[in-house]
């Protein structure tokens, strides 16, 4: 019996179904790219919230310790000096709180062209809390109390000067002697009175202002503390003692 071979025909893909494979596989790649960079856009996002809220934190117990150790001639030069720089709410003109923080800025850079932020605005450099002057508080008190700001280009945060620690530049962010300076932070104070003698109470405005990752918007955030004036003395009215049947002990 003759038996016919048949001769199988081996056929590739077309260039249709190569087109449509890597059409594919290229939507595939892109997704998964866009969802990872979205993902790492928002986790930066996270760290640089952390870090200003870090920041700020700083600011505000740095801000609560200077006015709980008054009494300390050291704290008292620099309290003097944030003093100086207070703005007085009951002015001719009486500010609130829109006039010290930014909302809704298209940059950040808007600080530097409100007069009210340039000359009034300081921070404090709690790295110089140990580094402290034996007998001479005014010079200590103008290295913690410090007024350069500038904007900046990553989170809000503080570069101290190396001059403080030798060689030590493990715990500065700059290598630079004599770069102490806020970026993206300030702190605004505003006390309750025409001057410390008749306040009641300060007010500190804490801001920061940066560009994050992904938007088109600058990132603020802000808080505000109010500490009583401690050059003033209070006198706490005294409750009546009263018996248990209503009348005066």
């Amino acid at each position: 019996m003759l038996v016919k071979n048949k001769k199988q025909v081996l056929r590739g893909d077309t260039l249709i179904e190569v087109l449509f494979a890597v059409a594919i596989f290229a939507m595939v790649a892109i997704s998964v790219t866009t969802l990872m960079n979205s993902m790492l856009g928002k986790s930066q996002s996270s760290i640089e919230i952390v870090m200003a809220r870090s920041e700020i934190d700083d600011q505000a117990e740095a801000i609560r310790f200077i006015h709980s150790s008054k009494k300390n001639a050291i704290m008292d030069a620099v309290w003097k000096k944030i003093d100086s720089r207070a703005l007085n709410s009951k002015d001719t003109f009486h500010y609130d709180v829109n006039d010290f923080l930014l909302k809704n800025v298209s940059s950040c850079d808007e600080f530097a062209a409100n007069s009210t932020i340039l000359h009034h605005a300081f921070y404090i450099d709690t790295f110089e809390f140990g580094n402290v002057v034996p007998g001479a508080p005014t010079a200590t008190a103008n290295r913690i109390f410090q007024t350069t700001i500038a904007t900046t280009s990553t989170f809000p945060r503080v570069f101290h000067t190396t001059s403080s620690y030798g060689d030590d530049i493990s715990k500065n962010f700059d290598q630079t002697v004599g770069s102490q300076k806020a970026e993206g932070i300030w702190v605004i104070a505003v006390r309750d009175g025409a001057d410390a003698a008749h306040a009641e109470h300060y007010d500190f405005y804490i801001q920061t202002c940066w560009s994050g990752v992904n938007s088109s918007v600058p990132t603020t955030i802000n808080t505000i503390i109010r500490l009583r004036n401690p050059t003033v003395s209070y006198m706490v009215p005294v409750a009546p003692l009263w018996s248990s049947f209503g009348e005066k002990a």
